[in-house]
């Protein structure tokens, strides 16, 4: 399971910030749903608020070990700089992949470096984008391990 906060610090590019800390559901549903979160509506499958992982506030985002797990930002308008976000495993490895699209989520294409490898030590990753045409970004489960993310 991977526990994500995220936080797309985009600068110029416009904004937006989620904590998770309401709207994330409490049991895994292998379904792509949508949930209304702070920032917006954003698409889930095998994703519940989580405990672990956490960086600030109570809850993060944890990400089921299974293939088709993934979690989808709401439309973003101005384009993305920079996204930041907290990551950590419950095993020793594992890997996430980052994608991006510029079509509202009908193609994707991976942010440069993903997938990207993970440990059991919460790290801030930053991942520079520096693109006005990107509209929706998604991670997903790459190898079956437990993974968290949280906001920094």
């Amino acid at each position: 399971l991977l526990f994500l906060a995220f936080l797309t610090s985009l600068l110029s590019w416009g904004q937006i910030f989620e904590s998770f800390e309401s709207g994330l559901p409490t049991s895994y549903t292998s379904t792509l749903s949508n949930v209304t979160l702070g920032s917006g509506t954003w698409q889930i499958d095998d994703v519940v608020q989580g405990t672990t992982g956490v960086q600030t506030g109570s809850y993060s985002a944890q990400i089921k070990s299974a293939i088709g797990a993934q979690i989808i930002t709401p439309t973003l308008t101005g384009g993305v700089g920079v996204i930041s976000f907290y990551v950590t495993a419950s095993t020793t490895s594992g890997a996430y992949q980052v994608n991006l699209s510029t079509d509202d989520g009908v193609t994707w294409s991976p942010a440069t470096g993903s997938p990207f490898t993970i440990s059991t030590t919460k790290t801030l990753r930053s991942i520079t984008i520096n693109n006005s045409a990107v509209n929706k970004m998604h991670a997903a489960c790459v190898w079956l391990y437990k993974r968290y993310l949280e906001v920094p």
